[in-house]
C-alpha cells in the first residue's frame, strides 16, 4: 500500500495540483505574460506525462506488491482463464448473474 501511495504522490499529485492552479487562473480570468503562460503549459505537459506513466505503472506495482493479486494471477494463468477442463465450443461457461434487486 505504501508503494502505491508513494507512486500516486510522486506521479499523479503534481498533475492534479497543476491542473487545479490552471483552473483557478481560468476562473479568475487572470492575464498572464507570454513566458508565464508557456511555463504553465510546459508544467501541465510534463506533469500529465508523469500521471500517464503512473497509469502504466499501476499494474506492475500491483503485480509485484500485492500478494493476493499475484496469487490470483498465477491461478488464472494456470487455469487458462476459464477454469479447469475443456469447454464446449472453446468458450468459457457463463456464470449466473446475480441481481442487485432483492425479491
Amino acid at each position: 500500500v505504501v508503494g502505491l501511495v508513494a507512486a500516486f504522490v510522486v506521479l499523479q499529485l503534481p498533475y492534479s495540483l497543476a491542473l487545479l492552479l490552471d483552473t483557478a487562473d481560468l476562473l479568475a480570468a487572470r492575464e498572464r505574460s507570454c513566458t508565464a503562460s508557456k511555463r504553465k503549459d510546459v508544467a501541465l505537459l510534463v506533469t500529465s506525462g508523469l500521471a500517464l506513466a503512473r497509469c502504466g505503472l499501476n499494474p506492475v506495482l500491483y503485480a509485484f506488491l500485492g500478494l493476493r493479486f499475484r496469487q490470483d494471477l498465477r491461478r488464472l494463468l494456470r487455469a487458462g482463464g476459464c477454469g479447469s477442463g475443456p469447454h464446449p465450443r472453446g468458450r468459457c461457461p457463463r456464470r449466473p448473474r446475480l441481481s442487485s434487486c432483492s425479491a
